[in-house]
Protein backbone atom coordinates (compact mmCIF):
# COMPACT_ATOMS: atom_id res chain seq x y z
CA UNK A 1 0.00 0.00 0.00
CA UNK A 2 1.49 3.42 -1.16
CA UNK A 3 1.31 6.29 1.36
CA UNK A 4 2.14 4.45 4.74
CA UNK A 5 5.42 3.00 6.20
CA UNK A 6 6.12 1.07 8.66
CA UNK A 7 8.45 1.72 11.99
CA UNK A 8 10.81 -1.14 13.05
CA UNK A 9 12.77 -1.76 16.00
CA UNK A 10 16.53 -2.81 16.07
CA UNK A 11 15.08 -6.64 15.93
CA UNK A 12 12.72 -5.78 13.20
CA UNK A 13 9.46 -5.46 15.08
CA UNK A 14 6.54 -2.88 13.71
CA UNK A 15 6.57 -0.38 16.73
CA UNK A 16 4.78 2.42 14.45
CA UNK A 17 3.53 3.40 11.01
CA UNK A 18 3.96 6.46 9.06
CA UNK A 19 1.01 7.71 7.26
CA UNK A 20 1.06 10.26 4.42
CA UNK A 21 -2.23 12.47 5.54
CA UNK A 22 -2.41 13.92 2.06
CA UNK A 23 -3.45 10.18 0.40
CA UNK A 24 -5.12 9.00 3.87
CA UNK A 25 -5.94 11.99 5.79
CA UNK A 26 -9.35 10.87 5.78
CA UNK A 27 -8.52 7.53 6.93
CA UNK A 28 -6.56 8.74 10.06
CA UNK A 29 -9.33 11.19 10.75
CA UNK A 30 -11.75 8.22 11.06
CA UNK A 31 -8.87 6.07 12.90
CA UNK A 32 -8.26 9.13 15.77
CA UNK A 33 -12.00 9.87 16.26
CA UNK A 34 -12.14 6.12 17.22
CA UNK A 35 -9.19 6.41 19.52
CA UNK A 36 -10.82 9.96 21.09
CA UNK A 37 -13.92 7.68 21.48
CA UNK A 38 -12.61 4.86 22.93
CA UNK A 39 -10.25 7.15 25.67
CA UNK A 40 -13.85 8.52 26.66
CA UNK A 41 -15.80 5.25 26.96
CA UNK A 42 -15.64 5.13 30.85
CA UNK A 43 -15.72 9.26 31.60
CA UNK A 44 -19.13 9.69 33.36
CA UNK A 45 -21.68 11.82 30.94
CA UNK A 46 -24.08 14.49 32.16
CA UNK A 47 -27.52 14.90 31.66
CA UNK A 48 -28.58 16.91 28.23
CA UNK A 49 -29.81 19.38 30.68
CA UNK A 50 -27.16 20.05 32.41
CA UNK A 51 -24.77 20.36 29.48
CA UNK A 52 -27.75 22.73 27.60
CA UNK A 53 -27.97 25.30 30.59
CA UNK A 54 -23.80 25.39 30.97
CA UNK A 55 -23.99 25.66 26.80
CA UNK A 56 -26.65 28.77 26.82
CA UNK A 57 -24.94 30.30 29.98
CA UNK A 58 -21.35 30.71 28.32
CA UNK A 59 -23.15 31.59 25.17
CA UNK A 60 -24.93 34.58 27.21
CA UNK A 61 -21.96 36.00 28.68
CA UNK A 62 -20.01 35.67 25.30
CA UNK A 63 -22.30 37.33 23.66
CA UNK A 64 -22.31 40.25 26.34
CA UNK A 65 -18.73 40.47 25.77
CA UNK A 66 -19.39 41.57 22.24
CA UNK A 67 -23.02 42.99 22.87
CA UNK A 68 -21.89 47.02 22.37
CA UNK A 69 -20.03 45.82 19.27
CA UNK A 70 -23.68 44.95 18.15
CA UNK A 71 -22.49 41.38 16.49
CA UNK A 72 -24.59 38.88 16.42
CA UNK A 73 -23.55 34.61 17.77
CA UNK A 74 -20.74 36.25 19.56
CA UNK A 75 -19.19 38.13 16.46
CA UNK A 76 -18.79 34.85 14.58
CA UNK A 77 -21.35 35.67 11.98
CA UNK A 78 -23.07 38.42 10.54
CA UNK A 79 -26.53 37.25 10.91
CA UNK A 80 -28.26 39.43 13.24
CA UNK A 81 -31.14 36.78 13.97
CA UNK A 82 -31.52 33.60 13.67
CA UNK A 83 -35.15 33.56 12.37
CA UNK A 84 -35.82 30.02 10.09
CA UNK A 85 -36.78 32.80 6.85
CA UNK A 86 -33.15 34.61 7.38
CA UNK A 87 -31.93 31.08 5.81
CA UNK A 88 -34.59 30.55 3.13
CA UNK A 89 -37.55 29.57 4.81
CA UNK A 90 -40.99 31.15 4.51
CA UNK A 91 -43.79 30.68 6.66
CA UNK A 92 -47.18 28.73 5.32
CA UNK A 93 -49.62 30.25 7.30
CA UNK A 94 -52.20 27.54 5.24
CA UNK A 95 -49.97 24.98 7.17
CA UNK A 96 -49.26 26.59 10.20
CA UNK A 97 -45.11 25.49 10.18
CA UNK A 98 -42.48 26.56 7.75
CA UNK A 99 -41.08 25.65 4.41
CA UNK A 100 -38.12 25.75 2.71
CA UNK A 101 -38.29 27.97 -0.81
Amino acid sequence: MTGSQFVTDEKGRKVGVLIDLKKHGAIWEDFWDGLVSESRRKEKGIPYEQYRASRLKRSRASNQAVGAKGIGCAGRCAVQSHRPEDFGARRDSAAGGMQKN
